[in-house]
């Protein structure tokens, strides 16, 4: 199992615009509305809704689009391979096998 994703640092929000083609905005903190920790928002194809995002949250990518998943939970799911640059990190997800695809910033499999 093949995942892409990119983390939102904050700073990184042209990079994660460019990736997503256009589905990440970053959140004015008048729009955060329930959740005042929200920095950044991703459209999910898959659902047709906006989802808030923390700073730290990654985003993923698989054959539906673009999806969220939190820094807890992406750490828990996907171990770093060994070796390889801080800006071409590859993430495994325990018991899955498969073949690497480039990624701009983070993937896995």
């Amino acid at each position: 199992m093949v995942v892409e994703a990119m983390q939102w640092t904050g700073s990184n929000a042209d990079a994660l615009r460019e990736w997503t083609g256009g589905s990440f905005q970053v959140l004015d903190p008048e729009d955060a509305g329930e959740n005042p920790d929200a920095t950044g928002s991703l459209f999910i194809a898959a659902n047709g809704v906006w989802a808030t995002l923390e700073l730290s949250e990654w985003i993923l990518r698989d054959i539906k689009g673009f999806y969220p998943c939190k820094a807890d939970v992406f750490e828990l799911t996907y171990e770093r391979e060994i070796g390889t640059p801080i800006h071409d990190v590859e993430y495994r997800a325990p018991g899955f096998l498969g073949t690497s695809v480039f990624a701009p910033w983070y993937h896995g499999r």
